[in-house]
């Protein structure tokens, strides 16, 4: 997100997309068109808010930018992209999910997401959900606004005695860096 949000910083654009079909000329979207109101923030980050009241389940049909999401709340349930599936949505967890298999940098400063602690606020902290390890091969630059990058990048590879393994690579960089990797199956 950092990156998505320095090259939108950069280049004047946002990094909110609606999942309507937007017209391909300058026709208007009137209200009552829509009737879907999910949105992804940069390419990995998936919300799909609830509008109406006395709402418990939702229909929510997926992007297909990505194979797999997974739940922010709960990362042992992921959906496949494209799909549409019925989804429970309490009022204390936001409908909200993650592309799986990328690396989502995240802000830690404190436990309440239970990502990390007061501890992590200075580190560079990577949330990484990995449905298949086995050859997965992911890499994607990291900057902020106007700074230089750095790369991160992790493979998967099953050893040949059938354990799975994860090689984690960052280029130089001062902070110190976390890696979370959620996976119900690890």
């Amino acid at each position: 997100m950092m990156t998505c949000g320095a090259q939108a910083y950069e280049g004047g654009y946002s990094v909110i997309r609606p999942q309507i079909e937007m017209p391909q000329d300058s026709t208007p979207i009137h209200n009552s068109s829509l009737d879907n109101y999910a949105y992804q923030v940069g390419p990995q980050i998936f919300f799909v808010p609830v509008t109406e009241s006395n709402v418990i389940r939702t229909p929510v049909t997926f992007p297909e930018s990505h194979s797999a999401w997974y739940s922010f709340a709960d990362h042992s349930q992921t959906f496949q992209g494209g799909h549409t599936y019925e989804i429970d949505v309490p009022l204390d967890q936001p409908a909200a999910f993650g592309a799986c298999g990328q690396i989502l940098p995240l802000h830690v400063s404190t436990s309440i997401l239970g990502n990390g602690d007061a501890e992590s606020k200075d580190a560079y902290t990577f949330l990484v959900h990995t449905p298949d390890m086995s050859g997965l091969k992911v890499s994607q630059e990291v900057r902020r606004a106007r700074a230089e990058g750095f790369d991160v990048t992790y493979q998967g590879a099953e050893q040949a005695d059938g354990r799975k393994s994860l090689t984690f690579a960052v280029s130089a960089v001062e902070e110190n860096v976390i890696f979370l990797i959620k996976n119900s199956a690890l």
